[in-house]
């Protein structure tokens, strides 16, 4: 996966808004409501703030533009209306893949 932030040289020099201490773009931040966490069965009370989570969905481009700026920089930007989503779900990282696959091996390895 690649990682979105902005680079801290490219953040001094820029004016995008920037999502609270974050260092990710504004943009990129995805908001459920009160209506979305039902549909999507969630219970607030088995999240916490920070904890990692991969997000699932169908989305429909809804724009498409570029603009060249008075200094000649060229911006691009595709908006994207996000249309489905899968449950959300815990970030499995290939560490605990293997840390999962060698005890599941050492439970087999005794049982035989």
């Amino acid at each position: 996966m690649i990682d979105m932030k902005i680079p801290k040289k490219k953040m001094k020099n820029d004016c995008q808004p920037v999502a609270a201490n974050s260092g990710y773009p504004y943009g990129l931040k995805l908001n459920l409501e009160n209506e979305q966490i039902k549909k999507l069965g969630l219970d607030i009370e088995d999240l916490k703030i920070g904890q990692k989570v991969m997000v699932i969905g169908e989305a429909e481009i809804s724009n498409i533009s570029s603009y060249t700026e008075s200094d000649g920089r060229k911006n691009l930007s595709i908006g994207l209306q996000i249309m489905k989503m899968d449950k959300l779900s815990p970030v499995v990282t290939m560490k605990n893949r293997v840390s999962k696959a060698t005890i599941h091996l050492k439970k087999i390895r005794k049982e035989y």
